[in-house]
């Protein structure tokens, strides 16, 4: 499961900074960061579902407010 930084950190001098993905593997260090049980007091990663991974990945086909237009030829 991969487990994505909702607020930032350092460990072991990386910078982890909030929407990066956590790479340990370490299940202890997992839970104590997904708990509230670690030095900041706070949870600083959380697990990213399967779900959640496919909405970041769904393109709009809405144009942005400024952009050209593009004509087709005809």
């Amino acid at each position: 499961m991969k487990y994505k930084v909702v607020y930032p950190f350092i460990e072991k001098g990386v910078k982890y900074w909030s929407g990066d993905i956590y790479t340990n593997k370490d299940k202890k260090r997992i839970k104590e960061l997904s708990t509230e049980n670690n030095k900041l007091k706070k949870v600083l990663i959380k697990p990213i579902e399967a779900d959640e991974s496919k909405k970041a990945s769904v393109e709009t086909t809405k144009k942005v407010d400024g952009a050209p237009e593009e004509e087709k030829a005809k």
